[in-house]
């Protein structure tokens, strides 16, 4: 079931009934050998936009689960940040009065689970294939768990993987020296900052609000965006060149409630984990065609799209980045980054 406009004191209020009990009446083996699953109503809620990739999935998965339950188990999607900020909503999981949101790595990074900060350094990934086997793999199964180990309130669940963030600019860039003394505009944070640095740029934070304007009058000779944002954002009004540099990948977690998952038989945490799996699986193809039909679109407006020829340089720039968060963040993340950057 999908609802779009509810009041977000109404859904925890009734999210509280729901999950108190975690009705398991009548749950077993039927008469017929078909498993009964526990009826319950299951709340994702998310600050993506109904439409959105993500949420498309999201809304798949929402109705396997209630095709494969027969109806006892709804999942309720809430798109837009209905529920709140993506703050509020990770609050409500570890309240366990919202069972599932969608959160950063860094996020998770931030309230114990380190190791995921890994999943958000510049130039770990050698490609969109390899980001999608890391946290789709071993390593993305070792890591969820460690965010139900370290993350108060939470289980891992999986991820999202959701497409690059790129360079757009007003000069054109065709190897790493170009970006010499540019300033760029990164987000207002220490790793960005140290990133854009080791690249021999200019780190210039502004807020989201003013990247448009920041281009447009000339305070930043570039910024970064995914390809989607890039384009639904207009900037290829204010800049005609866009660089598939790959810097880092859009990574979404995904989060349970640990007392809401915790209240759920076996059967239904198997059929919830495979039916996600499967769903984000059809969805790779999906992922990267659009991100093509996207390009196409930006290269139409007369933007000029390229790839650096020694992008293999661009990461060697980083090792004294990594060699500050290993430092920083112990053992235990330089292992994980070590392990994710030999992932090819």
């Amino acid at each position: 079931m999908r609802k779009v406009f509810v009041s977000t004191i109404c859904i925890i209020f009734c999210a509280s009934l729901l999950f108190a009990g975690g009705a398991k009446e009548d749950v077993g083996a039927s008469t017929s050998g078909e498993y009964v699953y526990q009826k319950m109503t299951i709340g994702w809620g998310t600050t993506s936009s109904e439409g959105t990739i993500v949420v498309q999935a999201m809304n798949d998965f929402a109705d396997a689960i209630g095709k494969a339950t027969d109806g006892r188990v709804k999942v309720e999607i809430y798109p837009g940040s209905q529920l709140g900020s993506a703050q509020a909503m990770l609050e409500q999981c570890q309240l366990g009065t919202l069972a599932m949101t969608n959160t950063q790595p860094s996020i998770l990074g931030g309230i114990g689970a380190t190791e995921q900060y890994a999943l958000s350094m510049p130039y770990v990934f050698s490609s969109f294939d390899a980001r999608w086997d890391v946290i789709y793999g071993d390593i993305g199964k070792e890591l969820n768990d460690i965010v139900t180990q370290k993350a108060k309130g939470l289980v891992g669940f999986s991820y999202f993987g959701d497409g690059a963030r790129h360079f757009f600019t007003n000069f054109p860039v065709n190897s790493l020296s170009d970006l010499a003394g540019k300033k760029l505009r990164v987000q207002k944070t220490e790793l960005d900052n140290a990133w854009c640095t080791a690249l021999g740029a200019i780190p210039t934070p502004t807020d989201s609000a003013e990247m448009y304007s920041a281009m447009s009058t000339g305070l930043v000779d570039g910024a970064e965006q995914p390809i989607a944002n890039y384009y639904s954002g207009m900037y290829t009004e204010v800049s005609k060149y866009y660089v598939l540099d790959g810097h880092t990948y859009n990574t979404i977690g995904i989060v349970f409630s640990a007392d809401i998952w915790n209240k759920m038989d076996k059967q239904l945490q198997e059929l919830i984990t495979n039916t996600w799996n499967d769903i984000i699986q059809a969805k790779k193809q999906v992922i990267l065609d659009n991100e093509a039909d996207t390009l196409k679109l930006i290269e139409a407006t007369g933007v000029k799209v390229s790839t650096p020829k020694d992008l293999d340089a661009w990461a060697a720039a980083m090792e004294g980045v990594y060699d500050k968060y290993n430092a920083k963040y112990g053992k235990s993340f330089a292992d994980y980054l070590s392990r994710i950057r030999a992932v090819k």
